[in-house]
């Protein structure tokens, strides 16, 4: 079967969307730190991320049906990415991109303008850093009860971090919850979701994504997927 190139290119340029891609490397401090993300570490749960690039990419749902048997089951939420066939993957910007070849697990997809609230729990002095791209707005800090209020308490910075001013806050290496908007974002766990068994490369790659949140109460068998 041959592919047209052009069509292809149509095809993804009118039903596809954009999306900002974060390509991950692993941090050395996994091998420190007996295969866990050491906390001190400046990295995101084990992992360092590229400055992001845009991509225009197919999403649809997951069919569960064709799930690999060491995927387990991925959270409602999930989606699943097609790449266009390598020699005809083009970028916003109708350039050819390498992102077939490329991505792999532990990338992030970033979808922007399209929000959704997430959590996640800092340890003062440890971590004072969010580990979501794109953060929007903090919807509110707190520990327990008490509820820390924006230039009074603290100051969001750098989209990501929370510098707490003197005398105000937690005290050191306590914990704290952090609620904010940020960009929907996707982990990617499965980069051959549909292996058709074969050596081409001019069919398209379906890439399996979980929902990349980080306060998750559902059980399932990948609870303990590093997000990064």
């Amino acid at each position: 079967m041959q592919f047209d190139s052009q069509k292809i290119a149509a095809h993804v340029q009118q039903h596809g969307v954009t999306v900002k891609y974060y390509q991950a490397r692993l941090c050395d401090c996994m091998a420190r730190n007996q295969g866990q993300p050491d906390p001190k570490c400046g990295c995101l749960n084990g992992f360092w991320y590229a400055e992001p690039k845009e991509y225009k990419l197919l999403r649809s749902g997951i069919n569960f049906k064709n799930l690999p048997t060491d995927a387990g089951r991925i959270l409602q939420g999930g989606c699943q990415f097609t790449i266009p066939p390598r020699d005809y993957s083009v970028g916003c910007d109708g350039e050819a991109i390498d992102l077939y070849d490329a991505v792999a697990f532990g990338d992030v997809f970033v979808l922007p303008n399209r929000n959704r609230k997430d959590r996640d729990i800092l340890q003062r002095g440890v971590r004072d850093e969010i580990r979501s791209f794109d953060v929007q707005q903090i919807l509110s800090i707190t520990k327990g009860l008490t509820k820390y209020l924006p230039d009074i308490d603290y100051k969001f910075t750098n989209g990501v971090s929370i510098n707490w001013l003197t005398g105000k806050g937690p005290a050191t290496d306590e914990f704290y919850t952090v609620e904010y908007l940020c960009n929907i974002q996707y982990f990617v766990w499965d980069t051959m979701a549909k292996d058709r068994g074969t050596d081409e490369t001019i069919l398209p790659k379906a890439i399996l994504c979980a929902l990349r949140q980080f306060v998750n109460f559902k059980v399932s068998a990948i609870d303990n997927l590093i997000l990064g």
